[in-house]
């Protein structure tokens, strides 16, 4: 909500106050308007837009999922395992009313493997080119599983890609151990930071 507060100390003539009121409220107008909806659908925590079809961000509220349209996103991926404190039990059923299809592959970070990492890039080379949603809890695993994706199946330079994660993060241990894993089985030499 707006609270607005117009004080005019001038000495105005009736013709400019009706002019002033009309200028305010074209200006209030176009604030609450573009307050009401983003162009590009809700902004999410720590939200990037990794490229002109991927955004990777942490767990959207249940006010941003009602809030997003299927010309925001055709798919939304959730990484996280349902039994985080954040996670939202009715994510899937919010997605999918929306029209928007939903694929939830739950990361345990101290469990993750191989095969999640294909699961993700199986479902990201259907969808490639058309608007996706990578989630977890603060855009950790999010991050971490588009960068090797975009690594491995669209061959941009390691280095560039690992800037999407930088900004939001720097890995652990363990992150770069599963990173290792993953490109080793597609020879991709990664020098971590």
């Amino acid at each position: 909500m707006y609270h607005w507060q117009l004080s005019v100390s001038l000495p105005v003539k009736p013709i400019g106050t009706v002019t002033l009121l009309i200028v305010f409220l074209v200006l209030l107008n176009g604030c609450t308007t573009k307050a009401a909806k983003e162009p590009n659908g809700p902004v999410l925590i720590n939200q990037v837009e990794v490229s002109a079809w991927i955004m990777t961000a942490g767990q959207p509220s249940e006010t941003q999922l009602a809030r997003m349209e299927k010309t925001d996103f055709e798919l939304v991926v959730n990484l996280s395992p349902l039994n985080m404190a954040e996670s939202l039990p009715d994510e899937e059923r919010i997605i999918r009313g929306k029209g928007i299809d939903y694929a939830h592959i739950p990361v345990d970070v101290r469990a993750y493997d191989l095969g999640q990492f294909e699961m993700f890039s199986d479902l990201l080379n259907q969808y490639r080119g058309r608007k996706v949603l990578v989630h977890c809890q603060v855009n950790m695993r999010a991050s971490i599983f588009t960068f090797m994706y975009q690594v491995v199946h669209e061959e941009i330079d390691p280095d560039t890609a690992y800037q999407h994660v930088a900004v939001i993060w720097v890995p652990g241990k363990q992150w770069f151990d599963f990173i290792d894993l993953v490109f080793a089985k597609y020879r991709i030499d990664f020098q971590h930071y």
